[in-house]
């Protein structure tokens, strides 16, 4: 399990260190770090959540509605 907080700062240090991500300190417990999203992070957000959008659409184009609908029950079984 250590190795997964070792990787998960590595990724949270590469999103600072590209402009994605700002550390906030905690008003609550100076020993807490908060990361926020900063505007190049938001646009590469929805970059992402664009390219995600339109595959799926181009993938689903000859689905029919009842095919979508169980894809979609499916997917949120699976997510949650």
């Amino acid at each position: 399990m250590a190795g997964v907080g070792r990787r998960a700062s590595r990724q949270v240090g590469a999103a600072v260190a590209s402009g994605h991500l700002r550390r906030s300190a905690s008003q609550r417990d100076a020993r807490r770090v908060g990361l926020e999203l900063t505007a190049a992070g938001e646009a590469a957000i929805e970059v992402a959540h664009r390219y995600r959008r339109d595959r799926f659409a181009t993938t689903m184009a000859d689905w029919t509605p009842a095919e979508r609908a169980e894809f979609a029950r499916l997917l949120t079984r699976f997510t949650t």
